[in-house]
């Protein structure tokens, strides 16, 4: 909505509530052909947000019985998503993933290729 003037401030659950009221101001700078569509897309922005807030519920629900992603979880600056997708990928991923064995294993495909 920027482009017809409207600033909006950072986060979604700021935004929407403001971006309503900016198009419910009767002095909107949106075009009022335009405003019908914009409620009906913050709408559906409003509805995909609660579904992504339920989904998070739920896996946070199953992570609380799983000690594995429990162990992932507490490690500073991994959160939720990431925890649960580390604590059941395959192994040869998550070693593919990791720094050192990733140069290691560099280091031996050029000693084997230069020997």
């Amino acid at each position: 909505m920027g482009e017809f003037g409207i600033e909006l401030p950072r986060g979604w659950r700021t935004m929407l509530a403001k971006a309503v009221a900016a198009l419910d101001q009767a002095d909107s700078a949106a075009p009022a052909l335009l405003q019908p569509q914009l409620h009906r897309q913050l709408a559906e922005v409003r509805s995909l947000t609660e579904q992504m807030a339920e989904v998070e519920r739920q896996i946070a629900s199953w992570k609380r019985g799983q000690e594995e992603c429990e162990r992932i979880a507490a490690i500073p600056g991994v959160g939720l998503l990431t925890a649960t997708a580390a604590a059941h990928a395959p192994i040869f991923l998550l070693r593919r993933l990791d720094p050192i064995s990733s140069r290691s294993s560099r280091q031996s495909m050029k000693a084997r290729s230069a020997g």
